[in-house]
């Protein structure tokens, strides 16, 4: 994701017929060809089920004066719920068709890649980036009557950096005498270099989000920032990312094999916990992530926290965070309580969005903190506890990786898609 984005609406008539709920089981699921467009991973149907008909049309926005059927056809969108998961292409006129959807609770999402030729021959402006990505995304619609809905996606340029794992989680280890302990020192962030240049990453920042159990500033009041908890930055002297390299990130640099978690001894950066009454151990000899705001003075490490919400982006800027460290604010309409920094959206290279789940099964989408032209999705454990030994990982673009011969990773700026929870990520691996 980088700094220029546009919106696109995408409309979607849903018909809907009765229908009765199935197992939701995975091993009942199948995989049916509804058509040559089409393929559902959805329970055997026993005979006692209506499908409904869910037609998804894409519209391109004003800005793309001539659109033509190539721009329209052959889009994936994806229909992802509890009981089924369809996948459906786009015809010539940009509609999908789904004619076998169970009643439920879904999520719609789409994206793909255009060249700067196909964007500057749809809207007649001269563009720079080679590659821009259309992607958006409905979350928890349900799917129980006739409707026509609109989905916003967003056209990006493609960045060099992103964020390739997040390890918020922590884990639970059985100690020496048999007993689950919980273990949060193997905690880390990568950066991945996506492009094919080296890309300098010394005196770029991370920002995490502030992760209050109300939003600070719920999405729409404040618009042109994103509000910080902690920021740090990648301090000068740190060598140039190579393309599909990683920088590894931690808060406590060594080998924590023998707790179940990862050999982070070689980490390129490490955040120093100076300030806690039972600090976390720091490695002497690796270098120390700057630390540039921190809403309360015992937090001078990383505080990703497990279970969520917890938003990380990485941003560039000129400004003087130290001269003007008084900029913090407290929660909207509060005087009292956290405070938190406000970084302009506009400076954000990219980010993943965290969720909290829920006791009753659920995600709260109503503590999303970043916009949906910064990530228009996000991530989940399924632990209400965090300490599940999930990291989020970024997934591989096959087709772009064989091309170019080396590892590109997805990036549609949604983290639905464009990461996946793994228990047996290895760092600096995808």
């Amino acid at each position: 994701m980088k700094f220029k984005y546009f919106l696109i609406a995408a409309t979607l008539p849903v018909l809907f017929f009765a229908a009765t709920a199935c197992d939701d089981d995975d091993d009942d699921k199948v995989v049916i060809e509804q058509s040559d467009t089409t393929k559902t991973v959805m329970p055997e149907n026993d005979g006692t089920v209506s499908y409904l008909t869910v037609t998804v049309k894409v519209n391109y926005p004003e800005e793309f004066k001539t659109v033509d059927a190539a721009l329209l056809n052959g889009r994936t969108v994806k229909l992802a719920g509890t009981e089924a998961t369809l996948t459906a292409e786009t015809d010539e006129k940009g509609v999908a068709t789904f004619s076998q959807v169970i009643p439920g609770e879904y999520s719609v999402s789409t994206s793909w890649t255009i060249t700067a030729a196909d964007y500057t021959a749809a809207t007649e402006k001269q563009v720079s980036n080679n590659k821009y990505t259309v992607s958006g995304t409905l979350a928890s619609e349900i799917i129980s009557e006739n409707a026509e809905k609109t989905v916003s996606l967003i056209v990006s340029e493609k960045s060099a950096l992103v964020i390739g794992k997040v390890y918020n989680e922590g884990r639970k280890y059985t100690n020496g005498e048999g007993k689950s302990t919980n273990f949060d020192n193997g905690k880390y962030i990568e950066i991945f270099n996506n492009s094919d240049e080296d890309v300098e990453v010394a005196g770029l920042y991370i920002g995490l989000v502030e992760g209050n159990s109300t939003v600070a500033y719920k999405l729409g009041v404040d618009p042109k920032n994103i509000y910080m908890k902690q920021i740090f930055r990648i301090p000068e002297g740190t060598p140039a990312l190579a393309p599909s390299k990683t920088l590894l990130i931690v808060n406590s640099a060594f080998n924590y094999t023998e707790y179940e978690d990862q050999d982070l001894s070689g980490a390129d950066l490490e955040a120093k916990d100076t300030e806690s009454k039972k600090p976390i151990q720091n490695n002497e000899q690796t270098k120390a992530l700057s630390l540039v705001y921190t809403s309360m003075t015992t937090l001078t490490y990383m505080n990703l926290t497990q279970g969520g919400p917890c938003g990380v982006a990485i941003f560039s800027s000129d400004y003087d965070f130290e001269a003007n460290l008084d900029q913090d604010v407290y929660a909207d309409g509060k005087t009292s309580g956290n405070k938190q920094f406000p970084v302009p959206v506009e400076t954000i290279i990219d980010a993943i969005e965290i969720l909290k789940y829920k006791n009753d099964g659920s995600v709260d989408l109503e503590q999303k903190r970043f916009y949906d032209y910064i990530d228009a999705g996000e991530q989940h454990s399924d632990a209400t506890t965090g300490r599940s030994g999930i990291v989020y990982v970024r997934k591989v673009d096959k087709e772009a990786t064989k091309e170019a011969g080396r590892t590109i990773l997805v990036d549609t700026n949604n983290s639905s898609n464009d990461f996946t929870a793994s228990k047996t990520a290895t760092i600096r691996e995808y």
